[in-house]
């Protein structure tokens, strides 16, 4: 396959050279986030062990020989591996965060499970990105993992194979979140008293034969600090009556609503989780969303609880909106509105309740009791929301 990817490159050469570029669907701001374009999993069938003899050793850590690309092998005119990062010809990792740094973390994606991910950004130099993903180039297409490669992302001396994949695909570059596992956790790390670490990171992607094809020194350009990001805990609205009682979401049913069908849909405004939320560009009787209670209760009030990163993205935070309530869903009576807007008119400024995790409290005039509630957004853009609770009174 290096043969034939080798053929290739003076065909694509020239073109790949304006391939380059990024997209602003994975933000450089570390923590920001955006919605993933579709999730993917292979199975490498465990655990990638690189053989002795493809790795060099100099105590533990992998580090590339200075000409690594074209490093000679024994009279086969082929590289021993190709580095992303310090081969002119095969620099398809792009430094996409302050400029210097190659990848960064996210752990909100509901596609992931929330669980803590590894970002690239990768242009197609070389045909890189195209070689590791398929259907990248179809219109409409979800992209997905060449299972001729496995994937290893070393940090701190640990590997970590990578069996799952969330993709956003830009036709000839895009982001790969690559799933570090269920089992790392921030804790794992140490963190300095400014909660920051200094990762030692490494990639490597391995061919059929288990022989290192494609490698990247992360921290090529010196170490990447990361800061500790923080706890998924709710943070309450100081405002809400302490006479108040959850309605348990074990007594929500979410009968309706927008699914990007990414892990983001309106099931998970009801699974107890601020980490995960509910982001679709869906808006008023589009983006509506329908949950039964189960039991009877007289509902004074709701809580819309923000997502991860509403703070980043003020505009995606959701003030304006309608509850109704029906015991039919089919016909439906006003029980709250939230305008926007203050007493004169002038829209409200989102700054004022864009927390990350914030809960934002609105009591009810009067106490309702039906068994279905709709909520009707009327954002006018991309909104997103951690969780929706209904409050009763003890």
């Amino acid at each position: 396959m290096k043969k034939l990817l080798i053929v290739l490159l003076v065909a694509v050469l020239a073109l790949a050279l304006v391939a380059c570029g990024g997209n602003t669907e994975t933000t450089p701001d570390k923590g920001a986030e955006t919605t993933p374009a579709g999730t993917t999993t292979k199975d490498n069938g465990g655990d990638v062990t690189p053989p002795a003899d493809t790795t060099p050793d100099n105590g533990g850590d992998v580090t590339p020989p200075a000409d690594s690309s074209t490093e000679d092998d024994g009279g086969d005119d082929e590289p021993e591996y190709y580095d992303l990062i310090q081969d002119p010809e095969f620099m398809a990792l792009v430094a996409a965060w302050n400029s210097v740094d190659f990848y960064t973390f996210e752990d909100f994606h509901g596609a992931l499970d929330n669980h803590i991910a590894i970002v690239f950004q990768f242009n197609d130099v070389a045909g890189v990105w195209t070689d590791l993903f398929l259907d990248t180039t179809t219109e409409g297409a979800t992209p997905y993992p060449n299972d001729e490669y496995d994937w290893v992302v070393t940090l701190d001396g640990k590997d970590y194979p990578i069996d799952r994949f969330s993709l956003f695909n830009g036709g000839n570059s895009g982001y790969a979140r690559c799933d570090l596992g269920a089992e790392i956790k921030w804790s794992d790390f140490e963190w300095d008293e400014n909660d920051q670490h200094a990762f030692k990171a490494e990639l490597k992607i391995y061919d059929s034969s288990k022989t290192l094809y494609y490698y990247a020194d992360l921290n090529y350009y010196g170490d990447t600090y990361f800061t500790k990001p923080e706890e998924m805990v709710m943070v309450a609205d100081p405002e809400r009556p302490s006479n108040t009682v959850q309605i348990s979401v074990g007594q929500l049913e979410a009968i309706s609503g927008p699914d990007s069908g990414n892990g983001e849909g309106f099931q998970k405004l009801f699974d107890g989780k601020v980490g995960t939320k509910i982001c679709t560009g869906n808006d008023n009787d589009d983006g509506a969303v329908v949950v039964k209670i189960n039991a009877n209760y007289t509902v004074v009030g709701i809580s819309i609880v923000n997502a991860n990163d509403n703070k980043g993205y003020t505009g995606r935070t959701l003030i304006a909106f309608d509850i109704y309530g029906s015991n039919d869903a089919e016909e439906w009576t006003s029980v709250y509105t939230a305008t926007g807007v203050d007493a004169e008119g002038t829209a409200l400024d989102k700054g004022l309740f864009n927390t990350n995790f914030g809960e934002n409290y609105y009591a009810f005039e009067v106490g309702a009791e039906y068994s279905y509630y709709k909520l009707v957004p009327h954002n006018g853009e991309m909104w997103q929301v951690g969780e929706l609770m209904f409050w009763t009174e003890e």
